[in-house]
């Protein structure tokens, strides 16, 4: 008997050995992975990443399937994005989880599933994870799926917050600009908004700057509007586009420069308010001199203020 236990014992070191030893490996081959990607090489990240999913290295399958999902290194694969993404979030991977119910809830493809995607979203926020907190404040806040329920919204998005979800940052913002679920608080707004902003959101960057440039909870400054709505506007948003080629026209926080505001319009175009104000270019007649100099005048008026 003594002799079995022995041979039992010496068994399960040497399994327990062997499991270390291939966690190891698989450790490695996502390091690989990951230094290709920071590399570039997203191919060969890609082919790292897969064999250290294919050893039950849980990050692994997350990340291969999000390559999947997403075509980054291989071809988009849904069916093998699904997959992988399963096999994570069987081994509780939270991120994995809330992709899954992503793709469940809000897929317009015919594989919509809101049980199931309730179901992963559930599983996720449950471990904290803040873009799984903040999705079930979004379905609060709008009544969709979940009863509208304004006061849990901000409990769910200041949870999410705390987790330094950029996203949830954002709307706790709103939500004290607003006096939603929370009593209104533009200091508590710009607190967040600044949160959200540092982690490069745009639109976080867009309603900062408009803080600033109106002295909304925060001490007017134009020169910190303007730099906002740059990095807001160098990532796409047209409405901070806009706003910023308002800065340049009238000179607000930078060098007046009213043909950088003019090209600024007009990477804008398609946008309402750019468009107007791209007609201030070609109004040179002497018939509406006076109105082009009026319209000036109220040009600032048109830009855009905090929609929601």
């Amino acid at each position: 008997m003594h002799i079995v236990r022995r041979y039992i014992l010496l068994v399960a070191v040497l399994l327990s050995a062997l499991l270390a030893s291939a966690q190891q490996s698989a450790e490695e081959l996502f390091q690989k992975g990951d230094d290709c990607c920071d590399a570039e090489k997203y191919a060969e990240a890609a082919g790292y990443w897969l064999q250290a999913a294919q050893m039950g290295h849980a990050l692994s399958q997350c990340v291969i399937g999000v390559c999947y999902q997403e075509g980054i290194g291989v071809a988009v694969d849904n069916a093998q994005a699904i997959y992988w993404l399963t096999q994570a979030a069987n081994q509780n991977d939270a991120d994995a989880q809330c992709r899954l119910a992503e793709y469940y809830l809000w897929r317009t493809d015919g594989a919509k599933n809101v049980e199931k995607g309730l179901e992963w979203l559930h599983k996720s926020a449950e471990q904290d994870y803040g873009l799984a907190l903040c999705y079930v404040g979004d379905m609060f806040a709008t009544g969709s799926i979940l009863p509208k329920n304004d006061v849990e919204a901000a409990k769910y998005y200041l949870k999410a917050s705390s987790k330094s979800c950029a996203l949830a940052q954002l709307n706790m913002g709103n939500c004290y600009f607003l006096g939603r679920g929370v009593e209104k608080d533009y200091q508590q707004a710009v607190y967040w908004y600044e949160r959200a902003a540092a982690q490069g959101l745009d639109v976080a960057q867009f309603n900062l700057a408009q803080c600033y440039e109106n002295g909304t909870g925060v001490a007017r400054d134009d020169a910190k509007a303007a730099t906002l709505y740059s990095k807001s506007a160098a990532q796409g948003n047209v409405m901070a586009i806009n706003n910023l080629a308002g800065c340049y026209y009238l000179g607000k926080g930078v060098v007046q420069n009213k043909e950088q505001a003019f090209a600024l319009w007009s990477q804008a175009k398609g946008y309402s308010y750019a468009q107007q104000n791209l007609g201030l270019r070609y109004s040179n007649s002497k018939a509406c001199l006076k109105a082009q100099r009026k319209q000036e005048k109220r040009a600032i008026n048109r830009w855009v203020h905090i929609k929601y």
